[in-house]
């Protein structure tokens, strides 16, 4: 009995580590990590729908990094994109070239992360990240915006 239990439990072992059943997430598997470089950084504020974006400090809340910064990604369980300054964004679909990974939360102030990875083999080569807040509270809504543009 105790020779079948340890057949049983090496064989679940086995077939739950086995590369070839992994899941992925448009081509990452979970623990797959990759680097991409920050090539730009934009951020904006704009007060009421009619008002002009206007160069901004990036805001509380949002993840912050400088030019030139690598960030170092991993994918996660259920394929969440993650990395080290508050990047967690679930997978959202992929096409060929492209995985999307999309979060939204709150009301009145809402905060919305997406993420897009280029990729090529399976291999990622490029993408953006893109966060929104939509600042209800006031008078005027407030919308700020931050997009890093990675290689």
């Amino acid at each position: 009995m105790k020779s079948l239990l340890a057949c049983s439990l090496a064989a679940v072992i086995l077939f739950s580590t086995n590369p070839a059943s992994a899941k992925t997430y448009g081509g990452f598997s979970v623990r797959d990590t990759f680097k991409l470089k920050v090539a730009s950084v934009t951020s904006t504020k704009q007060t009421g729908l009619a008002g002009v974006p206007a160069a901004s400090p990036i805001p509380a809340g949002i993840p912050s990094f400088k030019k030139g910064k690598v960030i170092s990604f991993r994918i996660a369980a259920k394929g969440k994109l993650t990395a080290r300054g508050g990047i967690n964004i679930p997978f959202a679909h992929d096409t060929n070239d492209v995985n999307e990974y999309n979060k939204s939360s709150g009301t009145t102030v809402n905060i919305t992360h997406n993420a897009e990875i280029e990729k090529k083999r399976r291999e990622a080569v490029a993408g953006t990240m893109s966060f929104f807040i939509t600042d209800a509270s006031g008078a005027e809504t407030v919308y700020y915006t931050v997009v890093y543009k990675l290689k």
